[in-house]
């Protein structure tokens, strides 16, 4: 007889190990949402896709062990431009301080690794005298790259990631490959885990609706909804997650698709990263010239949450005036918002290690308890963390703990 596996999440970790066991074992995945993908998701407006979550894919394609799976599946990507036009307090930086900045963001995480600081990136920013490369670790650690503020960042979290250096747009959204990589799975949808006991000889993972007896089950939930307790775990974790798991958090990244009227758009300039005092943001261009992604993370994205979609944008128009005086609400056609810290799913964006943890942290939370419970997810990855890739190789790995038992 087979033995039965429970997989916790339709994302891009729980498919890919669900496909590397359905050959040999019973699987069955419970999803809370009622569709596959986890955090890539994508809507569309008016013909156009448009990415909530991942958009990206980091590192160099051709290396990339995700890249090949995605293409058979269906998924397709463009290149990206790896430089950004950079604006201070509403004016466009000098050519020699913009290269200066450029210069320290490719070296920064060397740099960091060599430092000897051990807690967050803020006091690494801290001992900056140069503010071109101060600027270049806002850029490559702060809210709008990261979803976190430099004081709770762990410097690790920025030396010891892949995610630096080229990378590609997602095109077309992640509907078509979402759909193939799912195909021939048994997913049940809208089916939210709240409790695992796995005392007895079988686990017993628990919804609203059913009870479900498995022999091993994979965890992909993030790393924001299992700290705040949406699983009950019976018996608690081992000491070994107990302790990991708080030491990671949810980052925030909000997107504000802007729908112009008009295609008036900055096409030699793009992406753009603007602060201005405690305003901080990068916009992204989208496949449609018409539409602008502009991106605020952080404990900026947590305010803004709370306050009305409506006024958020208006902040949002009356910083872009400064950019482009045609930046008003009433060129604006349409405008969405994600809301990433307040989705009840997943309780951020992805990943973040708070100051003080490294990348054995990541190790440690992903360790598998008494050959029943195995963890995935971009979390639990030590290269690729905070990446669709991250999430991909961890659902390859928890498959193969599971296949050596």
């Amino acid at each position: 007889m087979r033995k039965k596996v429970v997989i916790i999440g339709a994302g891009i970790a729980g498919l890919t190990a669900a496909r590397e066991l359905i050959d040999e074992f019973d699987v069955i995945i419970l999803e809370a949402a009622a569709a596959p993908g986890g955090r890539c998701r994508t809507i569309t407006h008016k013909g156009n896709p448009l990415e909530l979550g991942a958009g990206f894919m980091q590192g160099s394609i051709d290396n990339n062990p995700f890249a090949r799976i995605a293409a058979e599946y269906g998924l397709r990507w463009a290149p990206s431009a790896s430089k950004r036009t950079i604006y201070l307090n509403g004016k466009k930086l000098s050519a020699a301080v913009q290269t200066r900045a450029e210069d320290f963001l490719v070296a920064a995480p060397q740099i960091l690794q060599q430092s000897g600081h051990q807690d967050a990136v803020a006091e690494f920013y801290q001992h900056l005298e140069d503010s071109a490369q101060k600027l270049a670790i806002e850029m490559l650690a702060g809210p709008t790259e990261t979803g976190c503020e430099l004081s709770a960042l762990s410097v690790h979290d920025v030396a010891d990631q892949h995610e630096t250096g080229e990378f590609a747009t997602i095109t077309g959204g992640w509907t078509e490959f979402l759909n193939n990589y799912a195909r021939g799975l048994n997913i049940r949808y809208h089916e939210s885990v709240t409790a695992i006991n796995w005392t007895g000889s079988q686990l017993v993972l628990t919804t609203p609706t059913e009870n479900f007896a498995a022999d091993h089950a994979i965890i992909t939930a993030s790393v924001g909804s299992l700290n705040d307790g949406i699983i009950r775990f019976m018996p608690l974790l081992p000491d070994v997650q107990a302790q990991a798991l708080p030491q990671l958090h949810m980052g925030i990244l909000n997107k504000y698709f802007l729908c112009w009227k008009n295609s008036s758009v900055l096409p030699d300039e793009w992406p753009v990263y603007w602060r201005n005092g405690a305003v901080q943001f990068e916009i992204w261009p989208h496949e449609n010239p018409s539409i602008w992604v502009v991106v605020i993370g952080g404990d900026q994205a947590r305010r803004l949450e709370q306050q009305p979609v409506e006024e958020a944008v208006q902040m949002i128009l009356s910083e872009l005036r400064k950019l482009d005086s045609t930046c008003c609400r009433e060129n604006l056609d349409w405008f969405y918002t994600t809301q990433w810290a307040t989705d009840s799913i997943t309780r951020g964006a992805y990943s973040a290690l708070r100051p003080g943890a490294d990348k054995n942290t990541r190790a440690l939370a992903g360790t598998s308890a008494n050959k029943k419970l195995f963890f995935a997810g971009e979390a639990y990855d030590t290269e690729y963390a905070t990446t669709i890739t991250g999430a991909y190789l961890s659902g390859l790995r928890a498959a193969q703990e599971i296949r050596t038992i």
